[in-house]
């Protein structure tokens, strides 16, 4: 059940003042004034570190950052997870953000374990031959758009196990919205890998390319989002409501809408969190904890005992936090808006980057379609398009214990 909305919630003016208003005086406590926080490692360079307080580590050292002062602060791992994931929708939206979906584990100090899947879903009006004769249309632009489910799952996993205010997990990522942050080498390199899909939607463009519209920003220079800035805080303020049944909700479909998409408020309004017992396996004295279907989760604990003899690639995955607190309690928590910044559209409205995660249907024939990729899945009837389902997924967050 999502929560009942605040009284504020009838007066949509405010939040977005207030914002305006507290923006160019104040700066988050979160994030500290002494120095900036570590960029974005992963690829372009990575750190071995040692903790005995708790590890918060994310795609930017930035989120790490915020997951970390969480921690500092009271909260848990649930708490540092939803803080940090809120950060990488921002940071390094390419990846992850409020308009992807995601699979999460947590596992408590008192040995309770829950699988939080919050995948997207496909639209009431999708169909199973919805992309016959054009199978490029599942993979970028408004008909690859599903139905978001990282924001709802979010909360759920705080109202379960978080602390910490609400408010506090997501107002860092207000500031960094709306103040503006400096552009990572590696969301730069995403960025480079779609140019001209960036420069070509209005949104995307309007937050990651220069103010003439004439290339992408560089590394080092600043990207500001204040559209998404004034929808974190009326999801701050007045809750996630305010998405699924909310005024969020509602500009976000109609940006969708004047695409020619089909996503729906009655979609948003519909989605539902699946919270489940997690699958785990025993391999080589470890325990294995993870996501049952539609995760890979399975597959990925039958393939554990497998890796070790193979050297590890260069990884162009999407985004992922893991975080173990004080307590011992921990989180592995996996998101994504599917390909390089999802269906390539930006809501002008929102600010949110929009998934297209109805790639990872199936589609009944790749024959006389025009236009496939080279990633559609071969022909699954198991995975292919109804509505209200999740597609398959290769996401597999797993947490690792000492069998002792």
């Amino acid at each position: 059940m999502l929560p009942k909305s605040p009284p504020w919630r009838h007066c949509p003016l405010l939040v977005p003042l207030l914002l305006l208003v507290l923006l160019p005086l104040t700066s988050p406590s979160d994030l500290p004034a002494d120095r900036p926080p570590p960029a974005a490692i992963g690829r372009f360079g990575n750190r071995v570190v040692a903790a005995r307080r708790g590890v918060v580590a994310t795609d930017d050292g930035r989120c790490s950052w915020i997951g970390r002062n969480v921690l500092r602060r009271g909260g848990n791992a649930v708490d540092a997870a939803v803080a940090a994931a809120f950060c990488l929708g921002v940071v390094s939206s390419a990846s992850s953000g409020i308009g992807g979906g995601a699979f999460m584990i947590v596992r408590m100090a008192s040995g309770e374990a829950q699988a939080f899947d919050m995948r997207e879903v496909a639209p009431i009006k999708a169909s199973q031959n919805m992309y016959a004769g054009n199978a490029s249309l599942k993979s970028s632009g408004p008909l690859s758009i599903a139905v978001p489910g990282e924001l709802a799952g979010l909360y759920e996993a705080w109202k379960r196990h978080g602390r910490l205010p609400w408010k506090r997990l997501v107002l860092p990522s207000v500031f960094l919205a709306g103040k503006g942050y400096k552009l990572s080498k590696y969301l730069h390199f995403q960025m480079t890998q779609i140019s001209q899909s960036i420069l070509a939607d209005r949104g995307l463009a309007g937050v990651y390319a220069t103010e003439s519209g004439s290339r992408l920003k560089r590394p080092g220079e600043i990207c500001r989002n204040r559209k998404l800035a004034v929808t974190l805080a009326k999801i701050a303020f007045n809750g996630v409501r305010e998405f699924y049944n909310g005024s969020i909700g509602r500009e976000l479909v109609r940006d969708v809408e004047r695409l020619g998409g089909i996503l729906t408020v009655e979609d948003l309004a519909r989605y539902r969190v699946r919270v489940r017992e997690p699958v785990s396996a025993e391999i080589m004295g470890m325990k294995l904890i993870g996501m049952p279907p539609p995760s890979s989760g399975g597959a990925a604990m039958f393939m554990a005992d497998q890796t070790g003899r193979w050297n590890q690639i260069d990884d162009h995955g999407t985004s992922h936090v893991s975080i173990v607190d004080g307590e011992r309690n921990a989180v592995a928590m996996t998101s994504t808006v599917n390909y390089y910044f999802g269906a390539r559209i930006l809501s002008p409205s929102t600010g949110i980057v929009l998934n297209n995660e109805m790639d990872d249907f199936s589609i009944p024939s790749n024959n006389g379609t025009g236009g496939g990729n080279a990633d559609v899945p071969p022909p699954a009837p198991t995975n292919f398009v109804r509505p209200g389902k999740r597609p398959l997924s290769s996401m597999a967050p797993t947490i690792v214990l000492e069998v002792s």
